[in-house]
């Protein structure tokens, strides 16, 4: 700098130059270089090796260290996703994979162990990850709809569906107040579908009415913004049917209020058609779901009196349903569905007086049932079901004047709902079939000319159905009264006409109110002239002859008008006719 040529650039003094050589001698930047940044921290690591040192190891260390936790933590989300992936899988695709298939509800226990273990495990971690929450909620619901959802093919295990749709339900209902994504919504009305399904068979009917509302209002509401949704349409019909169920679903716990189970059952119908017109092939699932809703009406109607039209829907759901097996034939729901669907076109041949025919159709839907209940011993549905076709088929062969074949078929269906019931104490629904086949036996050993055997049935069959809430649930209450009914036909026969006036004025004090509240329902107002006429006949044992002839009085309005509105069914006629002293 002092030699520079032009003097404006050198030192302007000798203090200046001096000043220079002591920063250069201490190690500080010098006016002669300029002040660059690289130049400065150049003299500031010569000053400072020492810290510059261990600076330089201190941030090498942190990178280090996050290179090395980015790589772990890249591993964890890798591995977490993983989980994921499998844990989706099993509940849905291996789940839905072998559900059809014979044999396979001891892997299907295997897989909703294994699973539930994934789900749990991937719910401590959920935190604010809201597609995870979802998955998880889809997750949840499926797994209850396999371990107890009375509508499909389940294992049996009422309690544990309950505790994992309430799991379901408490992450959808947190999920859906931070995302309102339609896809979101239409997972919880599935959890809400679910719930209501499950809660069905502890005999709860208000909750199940809460959950079917709301599931009703979300696929409502998005089914509006999206008709065209298959999908949409066919959840929205199975909700429709589960509400028919609730409000008036014959053979099940209802509110007795037939009319609107009706209207929800042509709505679930006529909402399905609506997904199968979408497709120009329809797929299994939406054939089915046409199926289930044609069946069910059919059934509604016989209930209703309305013979002609249900035997209409019945035999339509029966050239479906063969024709879906036809299509599969070792897809055990579809058989299953067969099986089903005989049994109610076997009840309405027998509204129509055709026993024989009746008769040729629970044998085969028999047939079918024993063989799905061979196939997978562990598999409750097919247990209920094969039950539930024998406690009718014992119907069929009493009308049919064979009655230790009726009491052989009652007994072998009280057995095998004594042994879902002890398996499932939880379940109301297997409760109830208990008390019904003990009705179902007293029926057949009256029949059979065994009435100290019938009064024992009768009796374990009222305890069943007294121990159960029956105020608000017409399904118990008409149960009660059959078994009274069934109990002082015993008496009258033992002689004991005291006796069988207490039962059947009972039975009638339980069906009039039933009667009043549903007066749409053939079955319930059948049973009430029912009651009327054997209880003059007792009360006439009695010796009590002039209120024998008012309660018959009453029995011959009852069965007038039934005759007059058209709902007295043939299988009813004779006793119809016969009401006189």
């Amino acid at each position: 700098m002092t030699l520079r040529q032009d003097p404006a650039l050198r030192y302007s003094s000798v203090a200046q130059l001096s000043e220079d050589l002591d920063r250069y001698l201490d190690g500080l930047p010098v006016v002669a270089r300029g002040y660059s940044t690289a130049y400065i921290a150049t003299r500031f690591v010569q000053r400072n090796k020492a810290l510059t040192a261990t600076a330089a190891l201190v941030v090498v260390t942190l990178i280090g260290g996050m290179i090395t936790t980015r790589r772990a933590q890249a591993r964890a989300e890798r591995r977490f996703h993983e989980v994921q992936t499998l844990a989706h899988a099993m509940v849905f695709d291996y789940s839905d994979s072998i559900r059809g298939l014979a044999g396979a509800t001891e892997v299907e226990k295997k897989l909703v162990t294994d699973a539930m273990t994934y789900l749990d495990g991937l719910a401590r971690d959920a935190a604010d990850d809201i597609p995870l929450r979802r998955d998880l909620l889809s997750s949840y619901t499926k797994m209850s709809e396999v371990q107890g959802d009375p509508f499909h093919p389940n294992l049996g295990e009422t309690a544990a569906a309950l505790a994992t749709v309430q799991k379901a339900l408490t992450i959808g209902e947190r999920l859906i107040k931070d995302d309102q994504a339609p896809e979101t919504r239409m997972t919880l009305a599935t959890a809400y579908k679910t719930a209501a399904n499950v809660v069905s068979s502890t005999g709860d009917l208000q909750g199940v009415a809460d959950y079917s509302l709301r599931a009703a209002a979300l696929y409502e509401t998005l089914s509006a913004q999206n008709p065209s949704d298959v999908r949409l349409l066919l959840s929205l019909s199975e909700t429709y049917w589960g509400l028919g169920d609730m409000f008036g679903g014959p053979g099940m716990h209802n509110l007795g209020k037939s009319r609107q189970g009706l209207a929800y059952y042509e709505r679930a119908l006529a909402t399905a058609r609506a997904a199968e017109k979408l497709q120009s092939s329809p797929d299994a699932s939406t054939r089915l779901r046409v199926f289930g809703s044609i069946d069910t009406l059919g059934a509604m109607e016989l209930a209703l009196g309305h013979a002609d039209l249900a035997s209409r829907y019945g035999l339509d759901a029966l050239q479906l349903i063969r024709t879906l097996v036809a299509e599969q034939l070792n897809n055990a729901v579809k058989r299953s569905a067969l099986s089903m669907a005989l049994d109610h076109v076997g009840r309405q041949l027998l509204a129509a007086g055709r026993v024989d025919d009746a008769l040729s159709a629970y044998r085969e839907g028999e047939t079918m049932a024993r063989a799905a209940v061979a196939a997978d011993l562990k598999n409750f549905s097919n247990k209920r079901r094969l039950g539930i076709i024998l406690g009718y088929l014992s119907v069929v062969q009493r009308k049919h004047g064979d009655g230790a074949a009726a009491v052989a078929s009652a007994q072998e269906s009280l057995d095998l709902m004594q042994t879902l019931s002890t398996a499932d104490p939880s379940n109301a629904d297997f409760r109830t079939d208990v008390a019904t086949g003990y009705r179902r036996l007293a029926e057949a050993q009256v029949d059979a000319g065994q009435p100290d055997a019938a009064l024992r049935a009768a009796a374990d069959a009222l305890s069943r159905y007294e121990s159960s809430p029956t105020r608000t649930n017409t399904f118990l209450t008409l149960g009660m009264a059959r078994a009274l009914l069934v109990r002082g036909s015993a008496e009258l026969a033992l002689k004991q006409s005291a006796a069988s006036v207490q039962s059947l004025q009972r039975a009638h004090d339980l069906l009039a109110p039933l009667h009043q509240r549903d007066a749409d329902s053939a079955v319930i107002q059948t049973e009430l002239a029912r009651s009327a006429s054997r209880l003059a006949a007792a009360l006439k044992a009695n010796g009590q002859t002039i209120p024998a002839e008012s309660v018959l009085a009453e029995a011959r309005g009852l069965w007038a008008d039934l005759r007059q509105k058209g709902t007295l069914l043939p299988q009813d006629a004779a006793e119809a006719q016969n009401n006189s002293f």
